[in-house]
């Protein structure tokens, strides 16, 4: 009876080790789609490493900051505004507004923006025609990444992944297109596969999609000194609000409460009739109201474009105001009623002027 129980538990140990060494059909699997990564039939993309050109101005005090990447087939235009930021593909119409697409990107959480930048991935194949972009994603642990695929006239999102391994070895990206699959290969030539976290992407209000698109596409336009002279008022015979352009300057009555009146830039812009307003400095501003809006020249961006002024056939004039850029506040100001002309003009924006002289 004893020797009899001894066979069954030799029996049973051979039984689990056997289990033990066996590889799992899941083990299977993932060797068999890691092998199949230098299977010519698979599409494969890979990352782009030495012929990949970054440009960049990072100015803390801009409201949008710039981004440009250039590999050897295309290139792109990167803008960030606030917590977001706006991805233009091959850099076809960039003054439009509908030719920018937001994106998810990680320049602020856990990141410098330096770094986040330099931790971007642009993945190729052989055609070139298209390819996919990688973005660092906010990450409490592993290293996560967004994922888009790309062509000359779109980008698509398809997922956030996550390198869950604390490998900190360097190496390349590498996307199986026919698998839906997204690897990183290291220097001895290891792979791992990256977790697909979700395909779901972060929903931001429309309006404040748009808003900030308008605002990107306005400050790329093309200057040129400027010619224009003259004097608007919403009503000619105002007393207490004016707009006064004399070529490459210009002076406005920026709010009445405090009787702000401050000093513009003028340039031509490149669409006809069209010209750029940025501020150029407070003129003056009184104290009526402590409670009242008031202005740090220090504080005011000079290089953020504050509105365009387009001159119509029959001598007037519309004004797109944007607003103030505050460098310490990191927001727009005297937007709304706060500016004069759009409070006068029944609150509407662009603000319709009569030339005066």
């Amino acid at each position: 009876m004893k020797k009899y129980l001894i066979f069954i538990v030799y029996i049973i140990c051979l039984i689990i080790s056997s289990c033990k060494q066996s590889p799992s059909s899941n083990e299977i699997e993932n060797d068999k789609k890691l092998n199949s990564i230098s299977n010519e039939s698979e599409i494969i993309y890979s990352e782009v490493i030495n012929s990949i050109k970054f440009e960049s101005d990072l100015n803390e005090d801009d409201i949008i900051k710039k981004i440009e990447i250039t590999s050897s087939s295309i290139k792109f235009l990167l803008r960030t505004i606030g917590e977001n930021a706006y991805l233009n593909v091959g850099a076809i119409k960039q003054q439009e507004p509908s030719s920018w697409e937001i994106i998810n990107f990680n320049f602020s959480y856990d990141n410098s923006f330096e770094d986040a930048v330099k931790d971007i991935h642009i993945l190729i194949n052989k055609n070139q025609s298209d390819g996919y972009l990688m973005f660092p994603s906010a990450s409490e642990q592993y290293k996560t990444y967004h994922l888009y695929k790309y062509s000359k006239k779109s980008i698509e999102y398809l997922g956030e992944f996550e390198d869950n391994s604390f490998d900190s070895s360097k190496g390349k990206f590498i996307y199986n297109e026919s698998q839906h699959s997204l690897y990183i290969q290291n220097e001895t030539k290891e792979i791992r596969k990256l977790k697909l976290l979700t395909t779901k992407s972060e929903a931001i209000a429309s309006n404040i999609i748009e808003k900030e698109k308008k605002i990107i596409a306005e400050q790329l336009v093309e200057t040129y000194p400027s010619d224009l002279k003259g004097y608007w008022q919403t009503g000619c015979g105002n007393k207490f609000t004016e707009f006064d352009i004399d070529k490459s300057e210009g002076f406005l009555s920026l709010n009445s409460i405090n009787a702000i009146y401050i000093n513009l830039k003028v340039e031509k812009s490149s669409k006809n009739d069209e010209y750029i307003l940025r501020y150029a400095g407070l003129s003056s501003q009184r104290e009526y109201y402590k409670d009242g809006p008031t202005i740090i020249d220090d504080e005011i961006s000079k290089s953020e474009i504050i509105g365009r002024f387009v001159v119509l056939k029959d001598g007037k004039a519309l004004l797109h105001w944007i607003g103030l850029y505050n460098m310490k506040k990191k927001k727009l100001e005297f937007i709304g009623d706060d500016f004069s002309l759009i409070r006068e003009s029944g609150h509407k924006n662009p603000v319709l002027l009569e030339k005066c002289d």
